[in-house]
């Protein structure tokens, strides 16, 4: 075989190989788009002046972002995700500074018992901030929690790689503009009751290092101008008395670190509706009904206090 004949009959595939890595990429990045698209309008990041929610699967399914809305007469933008740590929701906050830098209007900031705890919550949260990996602040969390170099470098390559379930159906809801907690079902105490007594519930702990975080955080809100109302989101009552004693150190540390801030006000939402157990679907989460009760309920508080600061 000659070489001409070679270079000829090689020159078929490596075509075709050209073309498939092109039409690969075309639509990787196509699809990166239109799902980005999705994912920013549901987490609010295409809102450019609004009163950012922030938090985990508390503030997902307890506060009704639409309905928060409308009760205000403001923009809402809900950026809050299930499983988020601390870290991560300190993260989310600056992430949409970033994008708006004056765009925060105020900033509801998820709080509960386990704020301070560093363990327990998902361990690959941070996955769910890989379709903003090109962001160097988005990209600084992912490299510091990231499994190893190999995990971020398949993102680099396939875009649409970044979007796991969760992320898919957030893009979805986003296109559809659907904010709506459907969550159904009704917390049973007897569950959480053999879970305590086998040992098998989250414990509460107050890590320095958490603390540290938050009130850095706080620093820069009040250097940044930021409102920031700490709300705490009801779990049940139940709940609340399996540590007392810590559950109470928690307390005491939220109402002196918003002592301590003059643009942060403590708003705490568990009174009366962590004695409503058919608002929970668990001893943390609140149902549709209870969401919708508990939002009002904010709205009714925060409304004045944003008037007051001419929000």
């Amino acid at each position: 075989m000659t070489q001409a004949t070679f270079a000829s009959r090689l020159k078929r595939p490596l075509l075709v190989l050209l073309v498939a890595l092109a039409t690969f990429f075309v639509v990787d990045r196509l699809g990166d788009m239109v799902l980005r698209h999705g994912i920013d309008r549901y987490f609010g990041l295409d809102q450019p002046e609004a009163v950012l929610l922030v938090g985990h699967s508390h503030v997902v399914l307890g506060i009704d972002k639409s309905m928060l809305e409308r009760r205000l007469g403001l923009p809402v933008a809900n950026y809050a995700r299930a499983g988020a740590a601390l870290e991560d929701r300190v993260l989310m906050v600056r992430h949409y500074a970033e994008l708006h830098p004056d765009g925060i209007r105020a900033v509801v900031f998820g709080v509960d018992n386990h704020l301070f705890t560093a363990r327990g919550l998902s361990s690959n949260s941070y996955t769910l901030f890989y379709p903003h990996m090109d962001d160097p602040l988005v990209r600084g969390l992912i490299d510091r929690r990231a499994a190893g170099e190999w995990e971020v470098f398949q993102r680099q390559v396939s875009h649409l790689y970044r979007y796991d379930d969760v992320l898919l159906n957030a893009a979805l809801r986003g296109w559809m503009g659907n904010w709506n907690n459907s969550v159904a079902g009704h917390f049973n105490p007897e569950t959480l009751a053999a879970e305590v007594a086998s040992g098998r519930f989250r414990r509460i702990e107050i890590d320095p290092a958490q603390v540290a975080l938050f009130e850095q955080f706080l620093d820069e809100s009040e250097q940044r101008g930021w409102p920031v109302f700490l709300t705490f989101v009801p779990t049940t009552a139940e709940w609340q008395n399996v540590e007392p004693a810590r559950a109470a150190e928690v307390d005491a540390l939220l109402h002196r670190l918003a002592d301590e801030h003059p643009n942060v006000t403590f708003i705490d939402l568990r009174e009366p509706w962590q004695h409503h157990s058919e608002f929970f679907i668990d001893p943390l989460h609140l149902n549709a009904e209870g969401g919708r009760a508990v939002t009002a309920d904010l709205a009714d508080r925060l409304g004045p206090l944003l008037e007051a600061q001419g929000r």
